[in-house]
C-alpha cells in the first residue's frame, strides 16, 4: 500500500502498465505483441520505477511527497501526545470520613462530599487498587446518595 499512495500514476495508467507486463510476460504472445505492450506502456507513462531520484527529477511529486510525511509524522505526533480534556464542569466525589476495618486492611466510606473540579485537577490519574474500588457501581452510588442528602 505505501508503494501505491508513494505512485504517481493513475488508476488508469497502472491498469495500462498491468497489461503490458501481461503481454510481456506471457510466452506465446511476447514476440507477436511486444509493439502493443510497447505502446500500452508508454500510454501507462513509461516504466515503473520507486527509487528516490525519479522523485527528485520530477519537483512537484517530491514536494507532495514530503508534505505526506510530514501529515504522517503530524499524526504520530498527535495520536501518542494529544491532550484529552473532559468537555463541560466535573463533579469529583471523595470521601470524607472512612472505618476501617480488620486492622486496617479494608476501609468504609461513612461520608462523602461533592465538589467541582477543573480539568487541569485531572492530569494525573493514579491508578490502584482502591480507585478501582471506588469506582463500583454499588460505591458510586453510595456516594451519590450521601452527597446528595449532605447539599440538601
Amino acid at each position: 500500500l505505501d508503494e501505491l499512495g508513494q505512485c504517481d500514476r493513475s488508476k488508469l495508467q497502472l491498469c495500462l502498465l498491468g497489461m503490458a507486463a501481461l503481454l510481456e510476460q506471457t510466452p506465446v504472445l511476447r514476440c507477436t505483441c511486444w509493439p502493443l505492450a510497447a505502446l500500452l506502456q508508454r500510454a501507462g507513462g513509461g516504466p515503473l520505477c520507486n527509487n528516490h531520484t525519479a522523485l527528485q527529477s520530477k519537483p512537484l511529486l517530491m514536494r507532495r511527497e514530503q508534505q505526506r510525511q510530514a501529515e504522517v509524522a503530524q499524526n504520530d505526533r498527535d495520536m501518542w501526545f494529544s491532550e484529552l480534556w473532559p468537555p463541560g464542569r466535573i463533579a469529583y466525589f471523595r470521601p470524607v470520613k472512612e472505618l476501617s476495618w480488620f486492622c486496617g486492611w479494608a476501609q468504609r466510606s461513612t461520608a462523602w462530599t461533592a465538589e467541582w473540579a477543573r480539568p487541569e485537577d485531572l492530569q494525573e490519574i493514579i491508578i490502584s487498587y482502591r480507585s478501582v474500588e471506588l469506582h463500583f457501581p454499588n460505591i458510586i452510588l453510595d456516594a451519590y446518595s450521601k452527597a446528595a442528602k449532605d447539599l440538601a
